[in-house]
This record gives structure tokens, C-alpha cells and sequence, in this order.
């Protein structure tokens, strides 16, 4: 088998689920802004497991999972005739728990930050009375 075809495959069943979820699926339990983070095709292309960005919490993604689930088998006709293969891959819907826990850090660090710059006191005026307590150089630069 070609080396990259296995990527060429997820590339192309990544683009027309995503196309998919952006245009043509209309129910309300999807998520808004729920997007196709990656796609893994096995090495036999028989079978592809789809990874989905859910924004919102766990509720929205359990609400999502089961529309996704749902229509499952609309997804597989789609991707079937879209795709030169022998057989279409069986298609199994996960949620990428590796972009939950990116967004979990990023808000920890933007916690963090606001934290930090909430205990910082201000030091502008601190700066102004130093100055006059310093002795000052009276030599004229001779020696």
C-alpha cells in the first residue's frame, strides 16, 4: 500500500464531515461551532474513528454525541459517495479529549494571569519619592 493514503483518506473524510456538519445537518443538539479536529483511519481503511471539537461543556458534547450517533448512517452514505474505495470505512465519533484538556490549560493560565495581576500593587509612585532620598553627585567632575 502508498505510504500516504492513509492520510489522504482522513483528509478527505475529515473535509466532508466537517462540510457536512457545518451545511447540511440541521438538528438542534449539535452544537454550534462543533468542528471535526482530526480523523485516524486504520491501516485497512476499515475503519475511521472521527475526533469532534465540542464547545460548551460536557453537556453540550453528551447532546452532540447522540446527534452525531443519530445520524450516523447518513454520514456513512455521504462519505461513501464522495470517495473512490472499495468499501467506505465504518465510521465511529469520539470527542478529541486532547483539545478539551488545550482548553482547559489556556483557561487555567488566563486564571492564573488575572490573579497575578490583581496581587501586583502599584508601584508607580514608589518610583517618585526613591529619587528624592538618593544623595546627589556635587562634584563638578574634577579630581
Amino acid at each position: 500500500m502508498r505510504p500516504f493514503r492513509n492520510e489522504k483518506v482522513a483528509s478527505r473524510i475529515r473535509d466532508i464531515i466537517g462540510e457536512a456538519l457545518v451545511h447540511q445537518m440541521r438538528d438542534p443538539r449539535i452544537a454550534m461551532l462543533t468542528s471535526v479536529s482530526r480523523v485516524e483511519v486504520s491501516s485497512d481503511l476499515q475503519v475511521a474513528r472521527i475526533f469532534l471539537t465540542v464547545p460548551g461543556g460536557p453537556g453540550n458534547e453528551r447532546k452532540t454525541m447522540a446527534a452525531v450517533q443519530h445520524a450516523a448512517g447518513f454520514f456513512q452514505r455521504l462519505v461513501a459517495s464522495q470517495m473512490s474505495l472499495r468499501t467506505c470505512p465504518e465510521l465511529r465519533f469520539e470527542i478529541d479529549v486532547g483539545a478539551r484538556m488545550a482548553l482547559d490549560t489556556l483557561n487555567l493560565i488566563e486564571q492564573n494571569r488575572r490573579e497575578m495581576d490583581a496581587a501586583e500593587p502599584d508601584d508607580e509612585t514608589d518610583g517618585a519619592e526613591d529619587s528624592e532620598d538618593l544623595p546627589t553627585d556635587t562634584r563638578d567632575g574634577a579630581d
